[in-house]
């Protein structure tokens, strides 16, 4: 019998995949993964051939994964790290992209986390931000009494900051596709 972390990974790595399409980040490129949580973004990417790094808060969570990746066997293409974006000591310009997935309305000051993501992405490399909508947030919360009740928007930060994007939407999920210029 598997076991449920993988399971769950296996449900919606689809889902990852179709979104690491649609933001068609740098093939084989140096990816940071913010807020990894729980590491299916993470492992989609290194499974897709991507070198990873993640950063996560939550020393449990990357813990679990660390094991999916293990258990896949992505974890030598994987870098962990424990803190929060606003607390990073990486160069300006260090990643090909960056992506953050389920993260945004899990922070505190989302403005600065993602003008932290807009910075260490470089010119031409692509930030993929994925968030809930209202119907998302409230399927979710059904579930999870940790989440913030209330959808993050960041398009006025993006337009703010000049940054060239698309938004796709779903019913669960915006998918926000940047270029930094």
């Amino acid at each position: 019998m598997k076991c449920k972390m993988l399971q769950r990974f296996e449900e919606k790595e689809e889902e990852i995949q179709g979104t690491i399409a649609i933001a068609d980040l740098p093939k084989g490129g140096r990816i940071l993964d913010v807020g990894s949580g729980r590491g299916w973004m993470a492992v989609s990417l290194a499974k897709s051939g991507y070198k990873v790094v993640t950063i996560e808060e939550h020393v449990e969570f990357q813990a679990g994964a660390k094991e999916l990746a293990r258990i896949l066997g992505v974890d030598e293409t994987i870098e962990f790290k424990v803190g929060s974006i606003t607390g990073l000591s990486f160069d300006n310009e260090s990643f090909d992209g960056v992506v953050s997935y389920l993260t945004l309305h899990h922070t505190a000051d989302i403005e600065s986390a993602v003008e932290k993501m807009i910075v260490l992405c470089k010119k031409g490399g692509k930030i993929l931000l994925v968030e809930l909508t209202k119907a998302g947030m409230e399927k979710v919360s059904k579930g999870h009494t940790n989440h913030i009740h209330k959808p993050v928007d960041p398009l006025p930060i993006l337009k703010k900051k000049h940054m060239d994007f698309q938004v796709f939407t779903s019913e669960l999920t915006n998918v926000y596709v940047c270029r930094k210029i």
